[in-house]
């Protein structure tokens, strides 16, 4: 496993343009997780690079959901003629595809991502990598189909946030009106 800082640094960069970068997924060495939640952001366009030679616009981060939503592939040899592939490693890009696939229209594709390619019982033994920091947290086995991915972190029933941070999930606040 690469390794993992399980405490960002103070004052990361908060967003790029409209979208919101939340930790385990950074721009600065310190405030990313490791190598595979650094972003770019350039102009106000966030990007992720999937291979040594493509990137994709990101169009949305979900820590609730561990995805990542991207679009548009921004430079590579094959401009728009690749295609994103699950590897062992998280994900990869395969090109050239134009035979194979119509790329006149183009679609967001969602990522489902997982912290490390540790299971939840492996990674709660390992407490200055372990990445659920939020004490209202818990972690979460994560597979794509038949395939384990590793585990992410949710925050508990009843609170929202940022589990990859200290006090990250904060409870509710329910209003109630009694007439």
């Amino acid at each position: 496993m690469q390794d993992y800082n399980p405490k960002p640094k103070e004052h990361c960069p908060a967003s790029c343009g409209p979208i919101t970068i939340p930790f385990p997924f950074g721009l600065e060495e310190g405030c990313f997780a490791n190598e595979k939640f650094h972003l770019n952001c350039t102009s106000g366009n966030l990007t992720v690079s999937v291979s040594e030679d493509a990137q994709y616009q990101v169009t949305g981060i979900s820590v609730e959901d561990g995805t990542l939503t991207v679009s548009n592939m921004v430079n590579g040899s094959n401009e728009k003629e690749a295609i994103l592939i699950q590897t062992e490693d998280g994900y990869g890009v395969d090109s050239p595809m134009e035979d194979q696939f119509d790329f006149s229209v183009e679609y967001n594709i969602v990522i489902k991502w997982a912290v490390a390619n540790l299971t939840c019982e492996t990674a709660m033994q390992k407490d200055t990598e372990y990445a659920c920091r939020s004490s209202q947290s818990y972690c979460l086995n994560v597979t794509h189909g038949e395939i384990f991915m590793g585990y992410r972190c949710k925050c508990s029933s009843g609170f929202q946030g940022n589990p990859y941070v200290n006090a990250g999930c904060t409870g509710l606040i329910l209003l109630i009106t009694l007439y």
